[in-house]
Protein backbone atom coordinates (compact mmCIF):
# COMPACT_ATOMS: atom_id res chain seq x y z
CA UNK A 1 0.00 0.00 0.00
CA UNK A 2 0.96 3.43 -0.58
CA UNK A 3 0.75 5.72 2.03
CA UNK A 4 1.46 10.01 2.30
CA UNK A 5 3.70 10.78 5.51
CA UNK A 6 3.93 14.48 6.32
CA UNK A 7 7.19 15.53 6.98
CA UNK A 8 6.49 19.29 7.21
CA UNK A 9 7.82 22.59 5.54
CA UNK A 10 5.27 21.74 2.81
CA UNK A 11 7.19 18.57 2.07
CA UNK A 12 5.64 15.27 2.13
CA UNK A 13 6.70 11.70 0.82
CA UNK A 14 5.34 8.70 -0.89
CA UNK A 15 5.87 5.34 1.25
CA UNK A 16 5.08 1.52 0.81
CA UNK A 17 3.74 0.14 4.01
CA UNK A 18 1.99 -3.45 4.58
CA UNK A 19 -1.97 -3.48 3.59
CA UNK A 20 -4.07 -3.26 6.50
CA UNK A 21 -5.79 -5.76 8.02
CA UNK A 22 -9.07 -4.79 9.47
CA UNK A 23 -10.46 -5.86 12.64
CA UNK A 24 -13.67 -6.59 13.96
CA UNK A 25 -16.21 -3.93 13.02
CA UNK A 26 -13.84 -2.16 10.32
CA UNK A 27 -12.93 -1.48 6.52
CA UNK A 28 -10.25 -0.88 4.19
CA UNK A 29 -11.34 1.36 2.40
CA UNK A 30 -9.18 1.99 -1.21
CA UNK A 31 -9.04 6.16 -1.36
CA UNK A 32 -9.56 7.87 -4.71
CA UNK A 33 -9.33 11.09 -3.49
CA UNK A 34 -8.49 12.67 -0.01
CA UNK A 35 -8.56 16.13 0.70
CA UNK A 36 -5.66 18.03 2.84
CA UNK A 37 -7.99 19.32 5.75
CA UNK A 38 -7.27 22.72 7.80
CA UNK A 39 -7.04 20.41 10.86
CA UNK A 40 -3.62 18.97 8.57
CA UNK A 41 -2.05 22.24 7.83
CA UNK A 42 -0.36 23.05 10.76
CA UNK A 43 1.63 19.89 10.00
CA UNK A 44 2.08 19.87 6.41
CA UNK A 45 3.50 23.80 6.68
CA UNK A 46 4.97 23.45 10.30
CA UNK A 47 7.40 20.70 11.91
CA UNK A 48 5.21 17.57 10.48
CA UNK A 49 3.39 14.36 12.32
CA UNK A 50 5.88 11.87 13.11
CA UNK A 51 2.92 9.30 13.41
CA UNK A 52 -0.56 8.79 11.74
CA UNK A 53 -2.08 9.02 8.34
CA UNK A 54 -3.34 11.73 6.93
CA UNK A 55 -6.53 12.04 4.45
CA UNK A 56 -9.14 12.24 7.02
CA UNK A 57 -12.03 13.08 4.47
CA UNK A 58 -11.66 11.25 2.00
CA UNK A 59 -13.74 8.66 -0.69
CA UNK A 60 -13.35 5.69 -1.76
CA UNK A 61 -14.17 2.09 -2.52
CA UNK A 62 -14.67 -0.70 0.35
CA UNK A 63 -11.55 -3.45 -0.17
CA UNK A 64 -11.56 -5.49 2.84
CA UNK A 65 -14.29 -5.89 5.60
CA UNK A 66 -12.95 -7.09 9.17
CA UNK A 67 -15.63 -9.22 10.81
CA UNK A 68 -18.98 -8.46 11.79
CA UNK A 69 -19.23 -5.72 9.26
CA UNK A 70 -22.42 -6.64 7.57
CA UNK A 71 -23.50 -3.09 6.40
CA UNK A 72 -21.16 -2.06 3.99
CA UNK A 73 -19.55 -4.82 0.86
CA UNK A 74 -16.36 -5.21 -1.48
CA UNK A 75 -16.43 -2.73 -3.73
CA UNK A 76 -19.39 0.09 -2.42
CA UNK A 77 -18.44 3.24 -2.61
CA UNK A 78 -17.86 5.34 0.05
CA UNK A 79 -17.40 9.07 2.16
CA UNK A 80 -15.03 8.46 4.80
CA UNK A 81 -14.92 10.98 7.73
CA UNK A 82 -12.58 10.01 10.99
CA UNK A 83 -13.77 12.58 13.23
CA UNK A 84 -15.74 10.32 16.20
CA UNK A 85 -16.94 11.32 19.52
CA UNK A 86 -17.03 9.58 22.24
CA UNK A 87 -20.56 8.10 22.28
CA UNK A 88 -21.79 8.81 25.45
CA UNK A 89 -22.27 12.61 26.00
CA UNK A 90 -24.96 14.84 25.30
CA UNK A 91 -23.27 16.33 22.32
CA UNK A 92 -22.91 12.79 20.91
CA UNK A 93 -26.53 11.83 21.93
CA UNK A 94 -27.84 15.05 19.68
CA UNK A 95 -24.87 14.08 16.35
CA UNK A 96 -22.68 16.59 16.89
CA UNK A 97 -19.17 14.61 17.63
CA UNK A 98 -16.83 17.95 17.21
Amino acid sequence: MRTIHVQGNSRIVLLHTPDPVPGPGEVVVETAVSALCGSELGAYRGSGRETGNSGHEAAGTVAALGPGVKELRIGQRVGVSAVVGCGSCAYCARGQYT
